[in-house]
């Protein structure tokens, strides 16, 4: 298998299962690997073994009149702080802590004599960071996003207040840490046979359990960090203020797998609910100047709901068909921030200073480290001689100090090479970038993993008009899959080829030009099925999409994508479908009685966006579509008719990009196709 080209092992619906305090460990699918991950983020060091943290306070003169001496005190500051996931053993420390959690294994339970340890795919993180509003607050740039897969390090630059600015500096000098902390959530894939249930959170219990559970605070809320508020929800699913209701009656198998199904409807729905929720920005009181203990430590989130009165339930359908994204949390509390010393702060004269900071992140891909070099050359308008830093495996930070009388007007220009560590991939060249610092040129932020592209390839076994369980593989059947790409900044094409089965998908990445250059991926695979040759000829992929689908049986082998249009009436569609979807949720369901009666109410008109005169239509937004052909859409489901209504920007279609199915209501422009206003209705 080409190395760009690999296995993806998921986590097995039961098996092996526990917490050492540093990794979380799970049984994989092949019952002779055991897949693991840190239990939380930590703060992460350069090459030099030095942390990639940095506190800077600004001190201005205040009081001076005409010219004569004033007080010289702290304005401000700012923090840039680095956190990773990364998994850091050279090949010696790693046999020998193996061998430990080989002894760990075997008392709980395990069963494969000599079981091999591989690191988690963890993906699609989200990362919500969280201080004080009276410390300051994270930069818009660096707040709420995605951070794709761990494995790697996420940079955050805080703007700090005068307070903040000296409870940050206190925190790090007496070594305390500081209030804040980052909740990191991410997806990992594990099998689930085809099962559903409906979840219900009963509101009032919950909110009896919440209030109890978490910290009360000084303006009425409950505050509380993801520990708690996992304790909480597991607690509350013990004793039933959270009822889970399996659809039809158990397969014999799930009976046996109970306890697991229960805390994975359990968990699918906590993630579901968690907006709905918790506030995840508190405004908790503030820390005093000088004292950096705070109110609570870490990352807080608010329960929404002040009073019993306030709750209502919650209701949730929930259906796994094969292979399941699941929700885990790596969180970090901002106590880290105790492994500093005060080499770590750094003073600056508001009036002739600047601090400019090149960072380089790895680049992830799996538990593989793509990054091999980083050169970037920087230089500064005035102020600062010109320096050309190089970066290896890892990535790293670099610092330095503009002095100028004006030092928010000095441009600063950057441009870099990228060395992956493949042989076939080219020297990545980044554009010559100038910026002024007013305008963020001191923050150089390079990150040569995003310009990785991922697709995850699934394979199904088809029967007629129905997609069989992945466990109905016939093992002497194979199936080749082939794959390439090609675009303006490569020299020859990138090409894979591996042997794949329903088990375990493939993972096939390769190099994007981060000038905007459009590259074209294609797929083809070929087998013999059933004692018949099969095939399926070269066709493009779209690197936008990052599943896609094979299905095989003995008449041929069809690619399908996540875009893929199909007729409503194909069975074989509709079963496809089902199978693709790691986790079908229906909308929240609120009871009847919690919603407000309104008098003279009347169901709008329901257009149905074809120009006969209809101006609107209302339901439940189902897809967003991206198609250069045909334009940007949205798919809403209106009383089970499919309804597509189009919009005249990917800027329009970009909000309604999550998983969320929101309700919503369009009113359509006068030749009754495209959108002239969205109506969003949000939850009661």
């Amino acid at each position: 298998m080409a190395d760009f080209l690999q296995e993806t092992f998921g986590v097995a619906t039961a098996g092996v299962k526990w917490d050492n305090g540093q990794y979380k460990f799970w049984q994989s699918t092949d019952p002779n690997v055991v897949l693991f991950c840190p239990s939380a983020a930590t703060l992460a060091k350069d090459s030099n073994g030095r942390y990639q943290a940095l506190v800077s306070v600004r001190n201005g003169q205040v009081g001076s009149t005409g010219g004569a001496g004033g007080t010289d005190k702290i304005t401000g500051g700012s923090a840039v702080v680095t956190f990773t996931t990364a998994i850091q053993f050279n090949q010696q420390e790693f046999e020998r802590i193996q061998e430990q959690w080989r002894a760990e294994y075997v008392g709980k339970g395990g069963t494969s004599k000599n079981p091999r340890f591989v690191a988690l795919a963890l993906q699609k993180g989200i990362a919500r960071p969280s201080i004080p509003a009276e410390d300051g607050a994270i930069d818009p740039k660096h707040d709420v996003a995605n951070i794709g897969s761990a494995g790697g390090s996420t940079t955050y630059l805080i703007n700090l207040t005068e307070v903040g600015a000296q409870v940050w500096a206190d925190g790090v000098k007496n070594k305390l840490g500081v209030p804040g902390g980052i909740q990191q959530e991410f997806q990992y894939l594990q099998y689930v046979p085809p099962t559903g249930a409906t979840v219900t959170l009963r509101g009032r219990r919950a909110f009896q359990h919440l209030s109890a559970s978490l910290k009360a605070s000084y303006n009425g809320f409950f505050y509380g960090g993801s520990a708690q508020i996992d304790a909480a929800w597991e607690k509350m699913t013990r004793e039933g203020a959270i009822e889970i209701v399996y659809d039809g009656t158990p397969d014999p198998e799930l009976a046996k797998l109970r306890d697991e199904m229960v805390k994975n409807f359990s968990t699918q729905a906590q993630k579901q609910w968690f907006d709905l929720l918790f506030q995840p920005k508190p405004d908790v009181k503030p820390a005093q100047a000088g004292n950096s203990g705070g109110l609570f430590g870490g990352a807080n989130f608010a329960l929404k709901w002040r009073k019993e009165e306030e709750a209502i339930d919650l209701s949730l359908k929930i259906q796994f068909r094969g292979w399941t994204y699941m929700p885990l949390r790596l969180d970090v509390p901002f106590t880290e921030l105790s492994k500093l010393d005060p080499s770590y702060v750094r003073e600056v004269q508001l009036q002739r200073q600047a601090q400019a900071i090149v960072k380089v992140e790895p680049a992830l891909m799996e538990d593989e480290d793509l990054l091999q070099t980083a050169a970037i050359s920087w230089s500064a308008s005035e102020g600062k001689s010109p320096e050309a830093p190089v970066f290896g495996e890892g990535g790293g930070m670099q610092t330095y100090i503009i002095t100028s009388p004006k030092p928010n007007d000095v441009k600063v220009t950057y441009q870099g090479k990228i060395v992956y560590r493949k042989p076939r991939w080219p020297i990545i060249e980044l554009k010559t970038t100038t910026r002024t610092i007013r305008d963020g040129g001191s923050q150089i932020l390079i990150n040569p993993g995003q310009w990785i592209g991922l697709s995850r390839i699934f394979m199904f076994v088809r029967e007629g008009n129905k997609v069989l369980s992945p466990l109905k593989w016939n093992e002497e059947d194979s199936l080749v899959v082939n794959v390439s790409y090609k675009g303006p900044h490569l020299r020859s094409p990138i090409k894979a080829s591996a042997q794949m089965t329903p088990i375990e998908p493939l993972s096939f990445y390769y190099p994007l030009d981060p000038n905007g250059g459009a590259g074209q991926a294609t797929l083809s695979a070929f087998g013999v099925i059933g004692e018949k040759m099969v095939r399926a000829k070269e066709q493009p992929l779209n690197t936008n999409e990052e599943a896609i689908a094979i299905l095989v049986d003995q008449n041929g082998i069809q690619i399908v994508s996540e875009q893929s249009v199909m007729e409503e009436s194909d069975e074989l569609a509709q079963s496809l479908r089902e199978s693709m979807l790691n986790a079908m949720i229906t909308t929240v369901d609120v009871p009847a009685e919690s919603i407000p009666e309104t008098e003279n109410y009347q169901e709008p008109e329901v257009g149905n966006g074809n120009g006969n005169g209809s101006k609107e239509v209302a339901g439940t937004l189902i897809a967003v579509e991206y198609s250069s052909a045909n334009g940007p859409a949205l798919w809403i489901d209106s009383r089970g008719d499919r309804k597509r209504v189009r919009l005249h920007t990917i800027q329009e279609a970009d909000p309604f990009d999550d998983e969320t199915r929101k309700q919503v209501r369009v009113r359509l422009d006068d030749s009754g196709e495209y959108a002239e206003s969205i109506l969003v209705e949000l939850p009661r």
